[in-house]
């Protein structure tokens, strides 16, 4: 709908790690009309070589690899076409050339991990010159649209380079599927192979993940290996508990990264909470304070809810929707396999050493 708008915006696409945003714009490569264009761009290769000859190279090469995809006759060019002056024989020679090609189509734009271009300026391997000149090409260019996609929102960078795209962009959150998704996505790839799920197993499911697509899916693969493996149709939360240990071990990676991109304060209060509350309870920052407190662990009460705030933000857990006899916001899992894998992995001298 944005991109048929007389009066196009720009669309950001933010959300966690593995919510499945690169997929969206992979399927947006199969699913649009016919009369667009995607070109996907991966942030994280559009920083790596240092200049920005090296830039529209790269951007200039996957715009040719898409317009030869649609059958079209188009050149890639070589990355000294661009050295004398980058910008300008980007826009006044190659684009046009490109547009002229794709005969009345929109060329759709795909920047995934957009976060990575402020690290290649960071780095001195980019100009930040980078951020006007893509907002010139969105406000002249009538045949480009740009999709951007990333972990953060734009304005919650710390530099100010991106602060120039922020009035012509429309967000859009990506997360959690809701628990009607998440039960089509656990019931109906399968349902024609004959296999079921009890409502045990169901709720289960839903309470470890809250929806989660990568999380959910890495349950449901491990299901269906063992449904395949013992030749048996019918799943029981048994049987989700078996996946949910496998998934503990094979799912490390994000577990340790989920982790390791927790502060000190967060890492404490994940402690505290994997002991103290079981996957359908809640709990308040005062109680993570008492339990945390018990055990010689001094933290203030503001430091334990700015972090248990920030867990929310990160979709780790949520305010719970109960009413609680208390006036502090309480919280319930929305990540409860983190908090199981962070029981089982973590003492608290262990966790106290990370945050010495």
């Amino acid at each position: 709908e944005n991109l048929e708008a007389s009066f196009r915006h720009n669309l950001v696409l933010i959300g966690q790690r593995r919510m499945g945003k690169t997929s969206l714009l992979k399927q947006l490569m199969v699913r649009l009309p016919a009369d667009y264009i995607p070109v996907y761009l991966d942030g994280q290769v559009m920083g790596l070589d240092p200049g920005l000859s090296s830039f529209f190279h790269n951007l200039a090469t996957e715009i040719s690899f898409a317009l030869q995809d649609q059958g079209l006759e188009f050149e890639a060019p070589s990355l000294e076409y661009f050295e004398p002056n980058p910008g300008t024989v980007f826009e006044h020679e190659f684009l046009r050339q490109a547009i002229d090609c794709a005969q009345g189509k929109q060329l759709l734009i795909l920047l995934d991990e957009f976060e990575e271009l402020e690290n290649a300026v960071r780095r001195s391997d980019l100009n930040e010159s980078i951020f006007g000149y893509l907002r010139h090409l969105m406000q002249h260019y009538t045949e480009l649209s740009f999709i951007f996609c990333g972990t953060h929102r734009l304005e919650d960078l710390a530099s100010d380079y991106w602060s120039i795209l922020f009035n012509i962009s429309l967000y859009q959150h990506v997360g959690n599927l809701s628990r009607e998704e998440a039960m089509r996505l656990i019931q109906e790839p399968v349902a024609r192979y004959g296999m079921r799920y009890d409502d045990l197993a169901l709720d289960k499911l839903w309470r470890l993940t809250s929806g989660h697509p990568y999380f959910l899916q890495l349950l449901c693969h491990s299901l269906v290996n063992r449904h395949n493996r013992i030749q048996r149709n019918y799943v029981t939360i048994a049987d989700v508990n078996t996946a949910m240990d496998e998934i503990l071990a094979s799912g490390e990676a994000h577990f340790v990264y989920l982790w390791t991109e927790s502060n000190a304060m967060e890492r404490l209060a994940l402690f505290a909470l994997s002991r103290t509350m079981p996957l359908a309870g809640s709990s308040t920052p005062v109680q993570v304070i008492d339990y945390l407190t018990e055990r010689g662990s001094m933290v203030s009460r503001r430091e334990i809810r700015e972090a248990m705030h920030h867990l929310s933000l990160r979709e780790i857990i949520r305010v719970s929707d109960r009413l609680e006899a208390t006036t502090d916001e309480s919280y319930r899992w929305q990540l409860g396999l983190l908090g199981l894998w962070v029981e089982k992995y973590k003492s608290l001298g262990r966790v106290m050493d990370e945050v010495s």
